[in-house]
């Protein structure tokens, strides 16, 4: 998780290379993270576009939910995001006791 973690935050960075937040985030990133100055070096670009994404929600605990991203239209900065959590798992559970 940690590459792709690194290579979107770098694919960011290619995108809008004058951004000053982002360029603060690195700086800040690369400061206090060894991990993360291993791997920035390595030039990693990466889109992430689904998988697991784990949560730990603070009353009812770690959720694990299918994570989807739909890209709307060409222009890559409208994202949305979906979570699920499949029908009967504990997620699903956990997601009816928050509503």
């Amino acid at each position: 998780m940690a590459d792709i973690n690194v290579g979107t935050l770098r694919l960011a960075l290619a995108r809008y290379p004058d951004d000053a937040d982002l360029i603060a985030l690195v700086d800040e990133l690369a400061a206090a993270n060894a991990d993360f100055r291993e791997r920035w070096p390595q030039h990693p670009v990466m889109q992430f576009g689904s998988g697991t994404k784990v949560f730990d929600h603070p009353t009812v605990g770690r959720l694990a939910l299918q994570h989807e991203q739909l890209r709307l239209v060409a222009d890559v900065t409208l994202v949305v995001n979906v979570y699920s959590a499949a029908p009967g798992s504990i997620e699903a559970q956990r997601f009816a006791a928050l509503g």
